[in-house]
């Protein structure tokens, strides 16, 4: 048996029970269980970590700021907190945590 995988980064917020909550509120109560659909009809990049798929155990999602470099992650930050406070998600700054980790399946 293989495992197969692929390595995840950036700089992001933990999608949260209480997130996920305002997520769904948000998207007008569409929500089919799959997190990473959620934030895509929102309009938010994400990323999801774990070896859920592969162990069966459940995987972790992050809200993730758009950029490939450091200069476009930099710029984005406010509209990252922006977009999210839209939804009700009060972030700052600090809040805004570097991600890192593989996606196993």
């Amino acid at each position: 048996m293989s495992v197969d995988y692929k390595g995840v980064g950036g700089i992001g917020v933990l999608v949260t029970d209480s997130i996920r909550k305002k997520l769904v509120i948000a998207n007008d109560g569409n929500y089919d269980g799959c997190v990473e659909t959620l934030l895509c009809d929102l309009g938010i990049e994400c990323e999801e970590l774990g070896e859920g798929n592969y162990t069966g155990n459940e995987n972790t999602f992050y809200m993730m700021v758009e950029g490939k470099t450091l200069i476009e992650l930099n710029k984005n930050v406010q509209a990252f907190i922006k977009k999210l406070k839209s939804y009700k998600i009060n972030i700052k700054e600090e809040d805004i945590k570097l991600v890192s980790g593989l996606l196993m399946w």
